[in-house]
């Protein structure tokens, strides 16, 4: 999963970690336990911008994953649905499957701390 909020792509685990257990980007992400809710810290994650280099810098977060092994689920706010289109856009030239999920403004993505984001 990944989270598309202020024109921002963060994503939800640290990919850099390696191995099959991937601990949550927790640098990038407002987590709120009691409202079991995560979205995006201000100002983190990759800018996102409609042209070339916004469509380089989202094809360099998702090169190195396996299209054939992955599928990638977008949670977009309001501020940022023109750039789910750049988003999009780019995981199809890399052949991945997708999915958007449209979240309201001021809300957060279903999270449980002990099994991650639904």
């Amino acid at each position: 999963p990944v989270l598309l909020s202020q024109n921002r792509l963060v994503r939800v685990f640290d990919l850099s970690a390696g191995g099959a257990a991937r601990p949550l980007n927790k640098q990038a992400l407002q987590i709120d336990a009691e409202q079991q809710t995560v979205k995006a810290r201000g100002g983190r994650g990759v800018q996102i911008h409609d042209d070339a280099e916004g469509r380089q810098a989202v094809l360099a977060q998702f090169k190195d994953l396996n299209a054939s092994k992955y599928y990638i689920s977008i949670a977009v706010w309001p501020d940022s649905f023109d750039s789910a289109a750049t988003v999009r856009d780019a995981l199809l030239d890399l052949g991945f499957e997708y999915g958007l999920v449209f979240i309201p403004a001021n809300q957060g993505v279903p999270f449980r701390a002990t099994g991650g984001v639904q």
